[in-house]
């Protein structure tokens, strides 16, 4: 879609005018990757739909909440949620429209609901990965699994923050913390040897070429996944898969999942608890019941 092509504001329009959304068209070009633009514009063309049928003399927070309800969600309690996108799109359009901001930033975010039998795979199927995918991947899943970092943590890990002497890799994390992390002897090894592969590079996992790593890797992961008949991995699965790992297999205190994975919340850690309540679950189905249940 050609941004030349979207609709101009009508000189009647109250909530807001020409020059406003003229400025809003124009930071489209600015300040988003082509990607992002074209999902933006997509809803714009959706909002401005909305913002027409209902007359442009319409307050603004009506539709807001028009648009919210034709292509959003609602909470357990009937609250109305807005997807990371979509709200992510409508504060981009309020920034010309400053005093709507508090208004858009007061709608809770949807957030996606973790279930223990898709979301956290057992060790065995990481080990499986690890084992059949190529040398890159291999040494990528094995170093998440082994430190709990998130896919942006690793793909970013400058050269300069790993430390073989004494198995250590530090960086900058989630909201600017700082991590350090220790891998196992025999990862190690296999870092240095693709340290070596990778020259100078001075981030040694980015891929060349490529604008998105954090995206080519998740594919990539996928592709390779789908050879060996697993579906819907993702990166950040493995770091549950830790997790599930401490707490169901291992037994580990919940204090202690927490420092290793880093969450800023108890609250985050105990999705490992009720993964823990769905297999014992699963175990009285099959062994008492008598029922077939799928494997987790």
């Amino acid at each position: 879609m050609d941004i030349q092509s979207l609709p101009q504001c009508p000189p009647d329009r109250i909530t807001v005018d020409s020059i406003q959304m003229n400025n809003y068209i124009d930071s489209l070009s600015a300040s988003l990757s082509e990607n992002t633009r074209k999902a933006y514009l997509r809803r714009f063309e959706l909002f401005e739909n909305i913002y027409s049928s209902m007359g442009f003399d319409a307050r603004f927070e009506f539709v807001i909440g028009a648009f919210i309800k034709r292509h959003s969600g609602v909470d357990v309690v009937g609250r109305s949620k807005l997807n990371p996108l979509n709200r992510a799109f409508l504060i981009h359009y309020c920034r010309c429209f400053k005093d709507k901001m508090d208004f858009i930033k007061s709608i809770p975010k949807i957030r996606t609901v973790i279930t223990p039998e898709r979301n956290m795979p057992p060790r065995g199927v990481i080990d499986q990965i690890i084992e059949h995918s190529s040398e890159k991947m291999s040494l990528m899943i094995r170093i998440l699994f082994e430190t709990g970092l998130r896919r942006a943590e690793l793909m970013h890990l400058e050269r300069k923050n790993i430390n073989l002497a004494i198995n250590r890799l530090k960086g900058i994390g989630k909201r600017g913390y700082a991590f350090s992390v220790i891998i196992s002897e025999n990862t190690k090894q296999l870092l240095e040897k693709y340290l070596n592969e990778q020259k100078d590079k001075e981030f040694p996992f980015h891929y060349d070429h490529i604008k998105n790593q954090d995206h080519k890797f998740w594919y990539d992961l996928k592709k390779e996944c789908r050879k060996m008949g697993i579906d819907e991995i993702t990166p950040h699965m493995v770091r549950h898969s830790l997790g599930r790992f401490l707490r169901i297999e291992r037994k580990q205190d919940l204090e202690v999942i927490r420092g290793i994975l880093r969450h800023s919340k108890l609250e985050t850690t105990k999705i490992y608890v009720m993964s823990g309540a769905a297999e014992r679950e699963n175990i009285i189905k099959k062994e008492i019941f008598g029922e077939e249940v799928q494997n987790v």
